[in-house]
């Protein structure tokens, strides 16, 4: 498994690891992020239906509403785009 932890400067984000296993891309606590900050993973291998990606919020924060479960990219060539909520220490997902 391939692990990457988003930077501050991150915005879109190319996954190829999807060519060779599974993969997890971990966000940034919400605490030290900008308000409105947006982030997407992208499945740039086109093999998540294979090896999917997780993306996994830190500590106590959400993806959609869901504390404490990861988003997991599992069709190949898709992406998630995230809105950082730091009122509600949520990713929101659009």
């Amino acid at each position: 498994m391939s692990n990457y932890d988003v930077t501050a400067t991150d915005v879109a984000l190319r996954s190829s690891y999807s060519s060779t296993g599974t993969s997890a891309i971990n966000l940034p606590a919400l605490s030290g992020t900008t308000n409105g900050r947006v982030i997407v993973v992208i499945d740039s291998a086109n093999n998540a239906t294979t090896n999917p990606i997780t993306v996994v919020a830190s500590g106590s924060d959400a993806i959609g509403g869901a504390i404490g479960e990861g988003y997991v990219i599992n069709v190949s060539g898709s992406a998630i785009w995230l809105y950082a909520n730091t009122e509600t220490d949520n990713w929101e997902i659009i």
